[in-house]
């Protein structure tokens, strides 16, 4: 075998073992990191000692991968949202507030809220199905990215359907991508909350910290003086500040903590490191 063929083998062989680390490398930084059963143990120790009780089940089993995702606000300025949504001819009060002839848009931050006074028809049956397609129609139209929105939660009484839509980006809520709609057959009768639509980009990874980390953080800022239990705890993304607009915006990894009392703390969960 001369040596021009040999150095291409070696080459190929190479190659292929690049490509193979390479695969190796983005699997191990793409899987879950299991939490073991002491951290859970210690995790409960910790929130004890601050008046706050925690069933392990309710800890996630999992730490998922992560990114510092970079988003457009929908709200790309407030008189452009307030003329997607009431069409030419709006009025406002210039306290964030527009109105048309049939509708009105508050504006406050990051947030929206849209209602219709017209009289709707509510006599026609609405299913959950018909309002869904119809209302992601219309919010597509607006400029929302509901790709990967889900309906969250609904209802349907008297000719209306009541749905809460959330955003969803790599698999994780987007918690500042939350929006609840009441619509009937002819037409949206409400819409508030507030929506980012994730850029195409790759985002940043960012590891993030312990289950033991996020919840001695979460103690620590606790002030709650009567004993309270954790109802539930979920990995996902907020915007933080939303009382200011944010035109773009980070999506920041963080863990969603909701206490018996109904109240939620969104914690950032980034490391440090």
């Amino acid at each position: 075998m001369n040596s021009g063929r040999i150095k291409t083998i070696l080459i190929i062989l190479f190659l292929f073992t690049d490509i193979f680390l390479a695969l190796s490398i983005f699997t191990a930084k793409k899987e879950e990191t299991l939490i073991s059963p002491d951290v859970m143990d210690a995790a409960v120790q910790i929130l004890r000692g601050h008046n706050i009780l925690l069933d392990k089940s309710v800890i996630p089993s999992k730490i998922p991968h992560t990114s510092v995702l970079q988003a457009d606000n929908v709200i790309s300025d407030y008189e452009s949202f307030a003329k997607s949504i009431l069409g030419d001819g709006f009025s406002s009060r210039g306290d964030g507030t527009f109105f048309s002839k049939n509708a009105e848009l508050t504006l406050s931050g990051d947030s929206f809220y849209f209602k219709s006074p017209k009289n709707f028809n509510t006599s026609h049956a609405y299913t959950i199905s018909e309002a869904q397609k119809s209302v992601f129609s219309y919010l597509k139209e607006l400029g929302f990215n509901v790709t990967n929105a889900k309906v969250v939660s609904s209802s349907a009484k008297g000719g209306i359907c009541y749905m809460k839509i959330q955003g969803f980006a790599e698999d994780l809520p987007v918690y500042s991508s939350e929006i609840d709609v009441s619509a009937s057959k002819n037409g949206i009768i409400s819409i508030s909350g507030s929506w980012f639509n994730p850029r195409d980009n790759i985002g940043q990874d960012s590891a993030l910290k312990s289950i033991t980390g996020i919840l001695v953080d979460f103690a620590s800022s606790y002030d709650g003086a009567k004993q309270n239990s954790v109802k539930s705890m979920e990995f996902g993304y907020s915007v933080f500040d939303s009382a200011t607009y944010h035109k773009s915006a980070s999506l920041i990894p963080v863990t969603k903590i909701v206490l018996s009392d109904g109240n939620e703390y969104f914690m950032d969960s980034r490391s440090a490191e």
